[in-house]
């Protein structure tokens, strides 16, 4: 199997805009590292949503999930078909759909083997050792600094901190996932 990288998602993305030329992207900053990070928009009509994906590093398989999401919307709409059973032109037309398919573009390509040696990962390792029972580098959680970025909304989130931080995480925990619609089988 080939190391899922930064790289896979930017091909990803500019397939996706050469196929469905109705869907829009921008970049809205970038990581630590200076990866782009990419926003794709979707649709019209007064709803928005927003969808994102990669935060933690060894939750880059939503990276990948989100962007197949995406193309079988796009592949919906511009056929006529139905996504999840709703009429997908519909859905273009009433719905403004954004996402933001790698959040942690340096944490994911540490977690998955394609950043394996210099200043960020050498550093990533220090921090790391500090938590001898997360696998290095495959458990690792946060962002290339340690940063675990689910903590830093003010939503609340300070419980959240207060627990981990109980049981002696401060970064790179170990996250879960939770499954949605689920994507067609691959033809």
């Amino acid at each position: 199997m080939e190391t899922y990288r930064y790289e896979t998602v930017r091909e990803t993305i500019d397939r996706l805009l050469l196929y469905y030329p109705f869907l829009e992207a921008e970049t809205i900053g970038s990581s630590v590292m200076g990866k782009e990070l990419h926003v794709l928009r979707m649709g019209g009509g007064e709803k928005e949503v927003f969808y994102s994906a990669g935060w933690h590093a060894n939750e880059w398989i939503t990276t990948p999930l989100l962007l197949r999401f995406l193309e079988e919307y796009a592949k919906a709409a511009a056929e006529g078909e139905t996504l999840c059973g709703i009429d997908a032109r519909t859905l273009y037309r009433g719905t403004i759909l954004y996402l933001l398919p790698l959040v942690n573009p340096d944490g994911m390509e540490l977690a998955t083997g394609a950043l394996s040696a210099g200043r960020y990962y050498d550093r990533a390792r220090e921090i790391a050792a500090a938590y001898p029972g997360i696998p290095f580098p495959t458990g690792w959680k946060a962002n290339i600094e340690g940063t675990d970025l689910n903590l830093q909304f003010p939503a609340d989130w300070e419980l959240a901190r207060e627990i981990k931080y109980g049981q002696g995480f401060s970064s790179g925990a170990i996250a879960q996932e939770q499954p949605a619609c689920r994507p067609k089988p691959a033809s």
